[in-house]
């Protein structure tokens, strides 16, 4: 998995340079581009909670990571990873019977997604505009299920580990405000889902997003 991460990485920021030589930059330096005729990189860094979730998940949560090419003043591509957490239990008490069971599903989701920014400023100054982020990609989704049954004095105990790399899509909005020609901060709704594979389930998620960018 780590191998796939750097050769993906590695592919998307070869892609980026590529189209910043071929596209060029627009001539006047700004809070947005701060390099005028230059091509305009940048990093992010930061956490997203998933408040709303369907599937196996429950509230994921975690960190995000994207490095990306600011191609205009409306558009910026990207690519995104980090790694979000969910554990979800359920429990079940038959009084006609008498038994209990409980099960748990413990989730460890890494995206790699490609997302295009359309970016719309706000006011005159040059520091604020709204996102809109639609993206595409997959996530590597490690699954840990255990179920546990009890019986009057006898018990029953299940485990499973899976993994898989679903398709994976979403959306975002959000709020950016540029501090100075360096440095951002973005706030922001995310939609999130991915498809049923392998032994993964599907997915779908709403949660917000919180980061901070460096331009360089």
């Amino acid at each position: 998995m780590k191998t796939l991460i750097s050769k993906t990485t590695a592919s998307i920021i070869a892609l980026l340079s590529a189209c910043a030589i071929s596209f060029g930059q627009a001539s006047d330096s700004t809070y947005i581009q701060p390099k005028a005729g230059a091509a305009n990189f940048f990093v992010e860094a930061g956490a997203a909670y998933f408040f709303a979730s369907s599937g196996d998940a429950n509230r994921l949560a975690g960190i995000d990571a994207s490095i990306g090419w600011r191609a205009s003043s409306v558009i910026k591509l990207q690519f995104e990873t980090g790694a979000y957490f969910s554990s979800k239990t359920s429990n079940y008490y038959d009084w006609y019977y008498g038994y209990t069971n409980t099960y748990k599903v413990d989730l460890t989701v890494i995206p790699m997604l490609f997302s295009a920014s359309f970016c719309i400023p706000l006011g005159g100054s040059g520091r604020s505009e709204l996102r809109l982020t639609p993206s595409l990609g997959f996530c590597q989704v490690k699954l840990k299920e255990s179920y546990d049954s009890y019986y009057g004095g006898n018990s029953y105990s299940d485990r499973y580990n899976g993994s898989s790399a679903p398709f994976a899509g979403g959306f975002g909005v959000g709020y950016t405000f540029h501090f100075n020609r360096q440095f951002y901060a973005d706030a922001g709704l995310r939609w999130l889902a991915w498809t049923s594979s392998g032994n993964v389930g599907w997915s779908s998620n709403e949660g917000i997003t919180l980061v901070g960018g460096w331009k360089f």
